[in-house]
């Protein structure tokens, strides 16, 4: 039986992402990581949105709805701005 082959993450504290939003997955938002977990998994949260809680969540560096900083505007994709 094969078994899933974790892939050491690279991410490191305050690097910047897109992501689904864990509780409103119609928008994608900014989030910044916030603590590395061990190789693994580390802890995203989302960037203050004015009508979505922000949101601290775990990740692995294959989560499905994390893409790097820039990817919406590559997809022409909208993203949810934080509010000012």
């Amino acid at each position: 039986q094969e078994h899933f082959q974790r892939r050491v993450h690279g991410f490191e504290i305050g690097m910047k992402l897109e992501v689904v939003h864990p509780l409103k997955p119609s928008i994608i938002c900014p989030a910044t990581v916030t603590k590395s977990l061990g190789p693994y998994y580390f802890a995203i949260t989302t960037d203050y949105q004015e009508d979505v809680s922000s949101v601290t969540f775990c990740c692995h560096a294959d989560s499905p709805g994390i893409f790097p900083a820039g990817w919406s505007r590559r997809h022409q994709v909208e993203l949810a701005v934080p509010a000012s």
